[in-house]
């Protein structure tokens, strides 16, 4: 019956309509709608977060975005595709988290298996309007009203999952984001305004932790880190940091344009990318480089 519970929500959940990402309303995150915004925009998530120097600034620094973004809590969780789920990050209170893993509720919880079945991102009224207009009673049913009763109870109204695939291809990874005591209405109405930049908060946080934080998010079996020798990246930080051509930072570093073009031929190859520009941006995003 649990199958079949699941593969309705699913089938509710499809017919509802899925609001357009839309471009966040704070100019510190957004100036303009254009792709070229966004990329510049992207490319700031993961220099921010890969300068973080330990696991507690970075978690810091993913609370203080989301805060600037009107979200006063939330929760980080990376499984792996044998269903380990390595320490995640959460906010949310420790009384009401206990009690969510001492009652089972996760086993039970449509809401999750959802977001962590690529259904795309979904709000939690959204299934609590369908378990509400259930016209039958399942365990699952039963179990996912008391979820609601919890959560209500620490002044949850609702929260905004946003599941993605983990970018090493092992599992998934799934942002959630709430406030409290604030009515379903408003919470929307905040998420909507901010779609985007909380997806791609959700792609920053993936990548750059699991690269620089390995032990907070990743399963023994899982691959780590991209092995790139100094030399390349010492160059191509230069290049992120300072307005040089490749000439004049092989000046700076006292190497020939030959050596030079082998070094970012290397980093390229490593990183999987086609231009410097390129190399750069995901050298940033594996937290490799600083690019201040």
């Amino acid at each position: 019956m649990k199958n079949k519970t699941l593969s309705d929500v699913y089938s509710y959940c499809s017919g509802q309509q899925r609001g357009k990402h839309s471009v966040p309303s704070r100019e510190d995150f957004f100036g303009d709608a254009t792709s070229v915004s966004r990329s510049v925009f992207k490319i700031r998530f993961y220099k921010a977060l890969s300068i973080s120097r330990n696991f507690d600034e970075f978690s810091t620094k993913i609370k203080k975005i989301l805060e600037d973004l009107g979200f006063g809590e939330y929760a980080f969780t990376r499984t792996s595709v044998t269903g380990e789920i390595p320490r995640p990050i959460i906010t949310m209170p420790d009384a009401m988290n206990d009690i969510y893993f001492r009652e089972g509720f996760y086993e039970h919880d449509l809401t999750l298996q959802c977001a962590m079945s690529d259904n795309g991102p979904i709000f939690h009224s959204v299934i609590e309007e369908y378990v509400n207009k259930a016209s039958f009673v399942t365990d699952a049913i039963k179990q996912n009203r008391e979820i609601f009763k919890l959560l209500k109870s620490f002044g949850y109204i609702d929260f905004y999952f946003i599941p993605l695939g983990a970018h090493n291809g092992n599992g998934r990874v799934l942002l959630s984001v709430a406030t409290r005591d604030e009515s379903a209405v408003n919470f929307r109405t905040r998420v909507e305004n901010c779609k985007e930049t909380l997806h791609l908060l959700a792609e920053a946080i993936d990548y750059v932790g699991t690269r620089k934080f390995p032990n907070f998010f990743l399963c023994e079996s899982d691959n780590k880190d991209i092995i790139i020798t100094p030399k390349p990246l010492i160059l191509l930080n230069i290049l992120a940091q300072e307005d040089l051509t490749l000439r004049q930072t092989a000046n700076k570093l006292c190497i020939s344009i030959h050596t030079a073009d082998k070094h970012i031929s290397a980093v390229k190859k490593a990183l999987g990318a086609h231009t410097i520009h390129g190399a750069i941006y995901k050298a940033i995003k594996a937290g490799l480089i600083d690019g201040k």
